[in-house]
């Protein structure tokens, strides 16, 4: 008996664990559908190890050994805010916005530094709290009520 799609008693490991993968190319880089909260929160925690190994890796091009690997840091950068985009508009999908009020969310951080650089000392802890506000909103907001 040959079906198209197997029965999870069908499959074998191996099946299993390309279907997680694949899923998780699908959450981390696909730009279609919406995910949840978690899947959010997750994807937030890539991007961050993400920025910290572009940051290490920047760290170590100042090193004063000479250790150039700032060619790392860039795609690393580029890479997290491909990843940032894709999951944040699939979240604001999911929470029952369009994925257009993503500029919202992605121009509010810049907003916020443009116009708090020139008093930079004085509202640094207003400007950060306001970009964790702005990342984490769509990660807490659960969606409009099914009926």
């Amino acid at each position: 008996m040959s079906t198209d799609n197997p029965t999870p008693s069908d499959q074998t490991p191996q099946d299993t664990f390309v279907q997680a993968v694949s899923t998780g190319f699908n959450v981390l880089f696909s730009y279609m559908g919406g995910i949840g909260r978690i899947a959010y929160w997750l994807g937030l925690l890539v991007v961050v190890v993400l920025l910290f190994g572009a940051l290490a890796a920047f760290a170590s091009a100042m090193a004063p050994t000479g250790a150039s690997d700032s060619g790392v840091a860039i795609p690393l950068i580029v890479l997290a805010l491909w990843i940032f985009s894709a999951l944040m508009i699939k979240r604001l999908r999911h929470a029952g916005f369009g994925g257009w009020q993503y500029l919202l969310f992605a121009g509010g951080p810049i907003v916020l530094i443009a116009g708090g650089i020139e008093f930079l000392e004085m509202l640094w802890p207003l400007i950060l709290l306001g970009l964790m506000i702005l990342i984490a909103v769509p990660g807490l907001y659960a969606g409009p009520a099914k009926s």
